[in-house]
């Protein structure tokens, strides 16, 4: 088995680490990742659709599941809520500072202003 470096740090893998050493190691250290489970394909089809929807100024993807639907219209008033106009959808946010040498923290930013405000949808841990 060969061990891969630890080069990248983001949220998920803090909360993970911190939940199930083991399970983290294995995943990004031993590069073995984990299964796509249907919680976390749903929670990819939700992050894409809103991604779509403040992109395209209010337009939902042609054929979205109506599950997918429903999970996202249930987070849009937390869009609407925001005090400044969204500017950016799915972007990506690298850092290096406080970190040690050669590990960088990556965070996809759901949706962010200009003004510096950031919304992080969560959406389920278990589909029924």
């Amino acid at each position: 088995m060969d061990l891969r470096p630890w080069t990248i740090v983001s949220v998920t893998q803090l909360l993970q680490f911190l939940t199930c050493k083991r399970r983290w190691w294995l995943a990004i250290i031993a590069g073995l990742g984990e299964d796509l489970t249907p919680e976390k394909q749903l929670g990819i089809d939700v992050h894409a659709a809103l991604a779509h929807y403040g992109k395209s100024g209010g337009e939902w993807p042609v054929n979205v599941a109506p599950k997918v639907k429903v999970l996202s219209l249930a987070l849009l008033p937390y869009l609407r809520a925001m005090p400044n106009e969204p500017t950016s959808f799915e972007e990506e946010y690298s850092s290096t500072a406080g970190l040690p040498e050669g590990l960088r923290f990556v965070a996809v930013l759901d949706v962010s202003t200009m003004s510096g405000y950031v919304l992080d949808w969560k959406v389920v841990k278990r589909v029924t």
